[in-house]
């Protein structure tokens, strides 16, 4: 009985990671992006540096880019795996 609920459990854990894995580079370098353009934002206003606070607007707008670029990727892989889906069941 362990032994079935560690296969389980070992089952979840690679299904979670195949799901990690399917998630884009462009949706975590997008979140990188804004993550470091908040700190630069956040920085510049503390310390009156205009610049460092420009720069991180342009993080942050790039940020929204990628994470933009990402949606429509996950949105084509979706669509391709829900066409493939109704080809198998038209097969049928």
């Amino acid at each position: 009985m362990q032994e079935l609920a560690a296969f389980a459990i070992v089952g979840r854990a690679v299904h979670f990671a195949r799901e990690i894995s399917i998630m884009d580079k462009e949706h975590l370098k997008g979140a990188a992006d804004k993550a470091s353009g908040a700190a630069k934002d956040a920085i510049g206003q503390v310390t009156g540096n205009d610049k460092l606070r420009a720069e991180g607007a342009i993080d942050k707008a790039k940020g929204e880019a990628r994470e933009a670029l990402g949606d429509v990727k996950d949105g084509i892989k979706k669509a391709d795996v829900d066409a493939q889906r109704d080809r198998e069941a038209d097969r049928s």
